[in-house]
């Protein structure tokens, strides 16, 4: 029914004391919304990657170099080291341990290792990004033997020149890795401070609810308690002169 204000009452108004009503969806102070690629993908795509690399290396060197014939161990270590990025996201320091210690035994006996050097890096990266400052540690050391291994084992492979390349290319990834992991924290302190106002501010705005029904409750308690003393009093005073004064 229409008031006659012309003004339709809203579901805020201060005669409303219905449960209070809060937006289903907040967004967060500097949210973005996010279709983030799955981590699986991410895994099963790069090794995935390592594995074709590294037997279709195998293969082209075989077809260049015929005279060289690729036996079976070269082909299963190029399986070997793809396999462990599958747990990249899961156990980044291990899949670099397990693949750097593949890519020496490939180098050792002059295999073609396709990418599973550069996928190295990725590993430096998972390390630094989702690990603590110990595992960074011990990235930085596996990836110095690693090299250290190689140009020993392989000259021919990695030079002594190429050795420092390659380890300013791992300190890259590594750094990459930490800058990523502070992006991330910092965005989860964000949206958890974010989380506590939007609590806070619905708290508020119960409280302030709950102290209205408080505060209309008592006056209704006074209007009732004022007009029963008064219908009292009037029948007391009515009592006394009804005999004298019957009209």
């Amino acid at each position: 029914m229409r008031p006659r204000g012309g003004v339709r009452p809203g579901p805020y108004a201060t005669g409303d004391l219905g449960p209070t009503r809060t937006p289903r969806h907040v967004p967060s102070v500097g949210s973005v919304p996010e279709r983030a690629v799955p981590s699986w993908l991410i895994d099963v795509t790069l090794s995935a990657a390592v594995a074709l690399t590294g037997v279709a290396g195998l293969a082209l060197h075989l077809y260049t170099e015929p005279a060289d014939d690729a036996d079976g161990l070269a082909y299963l270590l190029a399986i070997l080291a793809a396999l462990p990025y599958l747990a990249l996201h899961r156990a980044p320091l291990g899949v670099l341990v397990t693949a750097a210690t593949v890519l020496v035994v490939q180098q050792s006996r002059g295999y073609s290792s396709g990418l599973t050097g550069l996928a190295l890096f990725a590993a430096a990266f998972g390390v630094a990004a989702w690990r603590d400052r110990r595992q960074v540690v011990l990235a930085a050391a596996a990836a110095a033997a690693v090299l250290a291994a190689i140009s020993h084992l392989s000259p021919a492979f990695l030079a002594p020149g190429e050795v420092w390349v390659n380890a300013v290319l791992f300190g890259t990834a590594l750094t990459m890795g930490a800058w990523a992991r502070s992006r991330r924290l910092h965005a989860d302190a964000l949206a958890e401070r974010a989380s506590l106002a939007v609590r806070e501010r619905d708290q508020a705005a119960r409280r302030a609810v709950a102290e209205e029904r408080v505060r209309i409750a008592e006056e209704l308690h006074d209007i009732v308690a004022h007009s029963m003393g008064m219908i009292a009093l009037q029948a007391g005073v009515g009592a006394h002169v009804i005999d004298s004064q019957p009209g």
